[in-house]
């Protein structure tokens, strides 16, 4: 899987994690419930560019690189 799709899965898989546990069972308004979202998004994006970072590292100490 390259990096632009795991950036992309992490994104939006945070993201909807984000808006289920912002929004569970609860009237909040709209505002709390998309920071929720956006906050997941941003999780997923650090998280995402970590692990790609890392399996760079390994590729790389195998000898078989590739740019990202």
């Amino acid at each position: 899987m390259n990096m632009t799709t795991r950036l992309i899965l992490w994104m939006v898989v945070m993201a909807g994690v984000g808006f289920l546990i912002a929004g569970k069972g609860s009237y909040l308004p709209w505002g709390v419930t998309i920071s929720g979202a956006v906050l997941g998004a941003g999780f997923g994006l650090l998280l995402a560019l970590t692990f790609s970072r890392r399996a760079h590292r390994k590729r790389e100490a195998k000898g078989d690189a590739r740019r990202l």
